[in-house]
């Protein structure tokens, strides 16, 4: 667990208005990383979450489990479309020889040669 957002004093800004953030809480972070806030974070923000995340093994284990997450949603699905496909190859078959398709054609062609 890393402490809270701190703003620094010896940063222009750090006295009394908006400081540099030094350290990102774990709240930031988690939500940051769930949300995609990082495509549109500017350097300092990504720094800021890389040194958080290097000291933070929960926040690691968090991002890891999140990318785990998405890569098994991305194969699922692509899978999926893989089984539609081959369900549709199946019933253009199963169609193909109940209505008297190729396959039905070459074996009436066997039995009058």
């Amino acid at each position: 667990h890393v402490p809270r957002s701190q703003s620094s004093p010896g940063v222009p800004g750090g006295k009394g208005g908006e400081g540099v953030t030094i350290m990102l809480s774990c709240r930031e972070v988690t939500r940051k990383i769930a949300s995609d806030e990082l495509a549109d974070a500017n350097w300092s923000q990504r720094i800021a979450l890389r040194l958080h995340l290097l000291m933070c093994r929960h926040c690691r284990r968090y991002a890891a489990q999140l990318r785990a997450i998405g890569a098994a949603a991305r194969n699922l699905l692509r899978q999926s479309s893989e089984d539609l496909d081959t369900l549709k190859r199946l019933e253009g078959q199963i169609l193909e020889n109940s209505l008297g398709g190729p396959a039905e054609r070459k074996r009436d062609q066997r039995e009058e040669g």
